[in-house]
């Protein structure tokens, strides 16, 4: 019996002293990234029966159990998803709002603004040098407002294709890493092992700086290793992962140029095309494909494409007007047939408008007037003037009504990006503080687990040195 009590003393040592490591490890980590806390789970090891009676033989580690919750590390993956897309588009449109720089003096709608009425002057003084010049530097403070938005925007543009291609670096980057921590806790056997659980600790972190990049799908293999969806495409499969690429297609026959996502299966030389739902990546695609994408040819909103659509029917239709009309020194003949607006309709767009030379120079020349020699007629002054009163101008609307929704929408897709971002960031946080409090550590509970770890092997230590003592007196008592 003394014997059996050497061994229940030795177990409880051992079991005791695992459960002060892995508390003191907990400790150790409260401030870790990413780390869940453990807990020793012990079991009584099985009982002996002696004379008809069950006596127990003490206690042994069963295993290392982790406090993570797979639901909220998936609910928190994503929300990253959603977080990182809405906090892609907020900066975007603060961007775009800052490039279009309105409300201001100096922002379209005003000098559009300002440009009709000075059509209106013009209608009644048609013969006015100073009012014509003025007409040409305000227009010229047009263009050049018109050419610098249309150069920002493609600038954003090629911002946001230098961020995909950035964010699949780190995308490949991730899953080749999330590869390698497969293997690993394959190798270990089991995805209880101390080992394995850091393992996967490590690799969480790895999954939720997936998720900021794209929207991903996880499943759990039986060997503890992980499977890696985008949109239904497999990125990892448990040891391997799949290389992503991002590829300029350009339309024959449009132009138009679009980035697309594939996924490259070296052992089958492969392309899979790949859609995206959330994450940066899907946020920067939407601007290059879409937003800033002035000969985008599909129904969504962009507003490049509605900008130069619109500068372009707006210098059409000032040209047209100004073809068929005469100068102050226009005395016979034909119309001179001369554009207020350079290069010509088909090839005229937000970043080549601009005032016609012979105009700009001569604004003796400006065709105000429907008659040869009459210098005092004001008929195409007149008719420009009332265009921005034109109810069916542009889509439905007149100039200034027009650009003044345009505005308008961006500032409410603005504004629907600023609170999704800020509903988001609310709603990871309590999901990250509900996963905190489950699988997060808490130095005072570990220092009562430590104490009660301390004392147990105290009292163990006391079984030891109690069953040496008595055997020791036995001993003795036989000689």
């Amino acid at each position: 019996m003394s014997f059996s009590s050497l061994e229940i003393g030795k177990r409880a040592l051992l079991a005791q002293r695992l459960g002060l490591d892995v508390t003191s490890n907990n400790i150790a980590n409260v401030n870790t990234p990413g780390y869940s806390r453990r807990a020793a789970i012990l079991k009584e090891t099985n009982p002996l029966k002696i004379n008809g009676n069950y006596l127990g033989t003490g206690v042994l580690y069963d295993k290392l159990q982790s406090f993570r919750e797979s639901y909220y590390d998936r609910e928190v993956r994503n929300s990253m998803a959603r977080l990182s897309n809405y906090g892609t588009q907020a900066s975007f449109y603060r961007r775009v709002e800052t490039v279009l720089a309105e409300p201001g003096d100096n922002g379209v709608a005003d000098l559009i603004t300002n440009f009709f009425k000075t059509f209106d002057e013009l209608a009644l003084k048609p013969e006015s040098i100073s009012i014509r010049s003025y007409l040409t530097t305000q227009s010229q403070t047009l263009t050049d407002r018109i050419n610098r938005i249309a150069y920002g925007m493609q600038d954003l543009r090629n911002e946001a294709l230098a961020k995909v291609n950035s964010n699949v670096t780190e995308i490949n980057r991730l899953a080749t890493q999330i590869t390698e921590i497969n293997k690993q806790i394959a190798g270990s056997g089991t995805d209880s092992a101390n080992s394995a659980l850091t393992y996967i600790d490590t690799r969480e972190n790895l999954l939720e700086e997936l998720s900021k990049y794209v929207d991903i799908n996880v499943g759990k293999n039986d060997d503890g290793t992980v499977n890696v969806f985008i949109n239904g495409i497999d990125l990892v499969t448990s040891t391997s992962s799949k290389e992503l690429r991002a590829t300029i297609v350009v339309n024959d026959v449009t132009g138009e140029q679009t980035v697309r996502l594939f996924k490259f299966d070296k052992a089958k030389n492969l392309e899979t095309d790949i859609s995206t739902q959330g994450g940066e990546i899907n946020a920067n695609l939407q601007i290059f494909n879409v937003k800033m994408n002035e000969k985008y040819s599909g129904n969504e909103f962009s507003e490049a494409k509605d900008f130069h659509a619109f500068v372009r029917v707006f210098a059409q239709k000032v040209n047209d007007m100004m073809m068929g009309g005469y100068g102050l020194d226009d005395a016979d003949g034909l119309p001179p047939m001369r554009r207020f607006f350079d290069p010509t309709d088909l090839e005229l767009n937000a970043f080549n408008i601009r005032i016609s030379d012979d105009i700009k120079n001569n604004p003796r020349d400006i065709p105000l007037s429907d008659s040869a020699g009459e210098p005092g007629n004001s008929s195409i002054a007149q008719a420009i003037a009332r265009l921005s009163q034109t109810p069916d101008f542009f889509n439905n609307a007149n100039p200034i009504e027009y650009f003044n929704g345009f505005l308008g929408k961006i500032g409410l897709i603005a504004r629907e990006a600023e609170n999704g971002y800020k509903t988001m960031g609310l709603i990871n946080d309590q999901l990250n503080s509900q996963r905190e409090s489950i699988m997060g550590v808490n130095l005072d509970e570990e220092a009562i687990s430590l104490i009660k770890y301390q004392k147990a092997f105290e009292a163990s230590s006391r079984i030891v040195s109690v069953t040496n003592e008595l055997l020791a007196t036995i001993v003795n008592l036989g000689r």
